[in-house]
């Protein structure tokens, strides 16, 4: 796991050297901790074993924690969200308990902020866009992290996706939103290391 991290790492930075190296490019400059895929596999791993309140086979979702400063962006943490089943398979999630979390949250990490949320599955799901669209009402532009919950044996990629959002006009009276990636680093923080091997 962690020659996986650190060629992910390495791959990752890489590619944002090149894009920083872009006059004005404007891009967010996101890191991601392994701390937070631990906690989303835990979470994941716990539904699918019997061990939550969930049952197997239920929506992984849960919120993404860190700092944002400007274009800035670290991901540390991943916590959990409770939700009730909605109309449709759409999770409905109840706002006091948002914040709630974020409350607890920030009162022992007060620098931290939400930064955006995630999930389990192979591919973005109309579910999906439906749950962004909820948590626009906690952070106007939120991430989305999703993770594969079965990769190939042999990738030397970590099997995970971010994404933000970006409306697009379909028609002439019509916005859509869809979908983009988003270039991250893999990060770890000595402690991490240690945590990891």
């Amino acid at each position: 796991a962690t020659q996986a991290l650190d060629r992910q790492q390495k791959r990752k930075s890489a590619l944002h050297m090149a894009e920083s190296s872009k006059e004005g490019s404007g891009r967010k400059n996101v890191h991601l901790h392994p701390l937070a895929i631990v906690a989303i596999s835990d979470h994941f791993t716990g539904i699918q074993a019997g061990s939550s309140i969930k049952p197997p086979g239920s929506k992984v979702l849960g919120i993404l924690w860190g700092k944002q400063q400007g274009l800035e962006v670290v991901i540390t943490d991943a916590v959990e969200l409770l939700y009730q089943e909605g109309e449709g398979g759409v999770p409905a999630i109840n706002p006091a308990e948002v914040n709630k979390q974020k409350d607890l949250y920030t009162k022992v990490y007060k620098d931290h902020e939400m930064l955006g949320w995630y999930s389990v599955g192979t591919d973005v799901t109309p579910v999906d866009t439906e749950i962004h669209k909820e948590m626009t009402k906690y952070n106007e532009s939120p991430f989305f992290l999703l993770i594969h919950p079965s990769p190939e044996p042999d990738a030397k990629d970590l099997p995970l996706n971010m994404y933000e959002s970006e409306l697009h006009s379909v028609g002439t009276d019509e916005m859509r939103m869809i979908f983009v990636d988003v270039e991250f680093n893999l990060d770890s923080t000595q402690a991490e290391r240690v945590t990891m091997e």
